[in-house]
């Protein structure tokens, strides 16, 4: 099954893998000036966006998203990439480290490295924000030219859920309320812990928002435990998705990738 998935720029290959809900759309506010260094391909995982829905009965989870997206290198002729992955996204880039697939690993507040208590939230949480976000679907587009009524909806994924436009944030709701594979996926992650670690030799990054109420930032110490050779920063006012809160120092994490110098540092809190 082929993804979906948009390409532009030149130079090395810069893969981005999006989250839980998500689809490429997200990481819209960046792909233009990392495109000016990188040959960026976003990317819509089997079931989110644009790319087909997988077969019933295929199970969720980073492995075979991590399958999907390392046959989409194969046909791309790409033997390895710079890897940028959101959440859900983020222990795909790991997985795909793991396997060899990737030069260097950016993991944004990545997933599967929480405890029991941690793994209860993102369930209670996505499930709730599913919710509200089908009652809101239909009628997004009016309702969310409200800066008041955008920072009730997306309380709980951004630290300033007002900052995103109007129509930008009425197109994440509707990706979330209509991913397919939400569920499946959401199961699977809950269920599963990240491991592997020994496979992975490139420089890994891991980013983590201070203020992320989904994946709380308690658990970017066990994956910096669990990846010790990692770099690990926190993003100072950011929730679970520092592209909307602060599209600068995202951008700047991004472009510095796994060696970020202390300029960019003197911005967040070194972990």
């Amino acid at each position: 099954m082929s993804l979906s998935y948009g390409r532009e720029g030149d130079g090395e290959p810069l893969l981005l893998v999006h989250g839980l809900g998500e689809d490429r759309r997200m990481w819209g506010p960046l792909i233009g000036r990392l495109s000016r260094t990188r040959d960026v391909i976003a990317v819509d995982l089997p079931g989110y966006g644009a790319s087909a829905v997988p077969p019933p009965g295929t199970p969720g989870g980073a492995s075979p998203l991590a399958d999907a997206s390392e046959k989409l290198l194969d046909e791309l002729g790409i033997s390895a990439a710079h890897v940028v992955g959101h959440s859900m996204g983020g222990w795909v880039a790991l997985e795909l480290a793991r396997r060899g697939r990737a030069l260097t690993v950016t993991a944004i507040s990545p997933a599967g490295f929480y405890t029991n208590a941690g793994a209860r939230n993102l369930v209670i949480s996505v499930r709730l924000a599913r919710v509200v976000a089908r009652i809101l679907a239909s009628s997004s587009r009016v309702l969310l030219r409200s800066a008041v009524v955008r920072s009730l909806v997306f309380a709980q994924t951004m630290a300033r859920p007002w900052r995103p436009p109007a129509e930008e944030a009425a197109g994440l709701l509707r990706t979330f309320a209509g991913a397919s594979r939400l569920p499946i996926d959401l199961e699977a992650i809950a269920r599963q812990r990240f491991a592997g670690a020994d496979g992975i030799s490139v420089p890994v990054l891991i980013a983590w928002g201070r203020r992320d109420w989904l994946l709380w930032p308690s658990q970017a110490r066990r994956a910096q435990k669990l990846l010790p050779g990692a770099q690990l920063v926190y993003l100072p006012r950011c929730g679970h998705l520092p592209v909307w809160d602060d599209t600068e120092l995202t951008l700047e994490i991004l472009v510095a990738g796994s060696q970020v110098p202390q300029a960019v540092i003197g911005g967040c809190y070194k972990g």
